[in-house]
């Protein structure tokens, strides 16, 4: 049951932000996002989604942020593990990379 609520809030989250992204007539996409800060969370948030049922392994640059909107790059992310977590079967490892591209870019 527990399972099913975080499931359901997640899917409701994801439709508001939906929402107020094709409202928006134009986001601005100037606010440095920490994205390793965000990915911990996310880590955290599918960690739970899995009930242990997965493993993980989050590789995080530091160093690196990006210019954006926080939250549709957050959505973006957590769709993409959600859907790693929901798809895959019970002992998957899942692998989530935020690294600068060998050739830099």
């Amino acid at each position: 049951m527990r399972e099913q609520t975080y499931r359901m809030e997640g899917l409701v989250k994801q439709l508001l932000t939906l929402s107020k992204i094709e409202a928006a007539p134009a986001l601005l996409l100037n606010e440095k996002v920490d994205v390793p800060m965000m990915l911990r969370v996310v880590e955290r948030e599918a960690q739970t989604l899995s009930q242990q049922k997965h493993t993980f392994t989050f590789e995080v640059d530091d160093s690196l942020s990006v210019l954006g909107n926080e939250e549709q790059l957050r959505s973006a992310i957590s769709n993409l593990v959600y859907n790693a977590v929901n798809h895959t079967p019970a002992g998957t490892h899942i692998t989530v990379s935020w690294r600068r591209a060998a050739h830099g870019g």
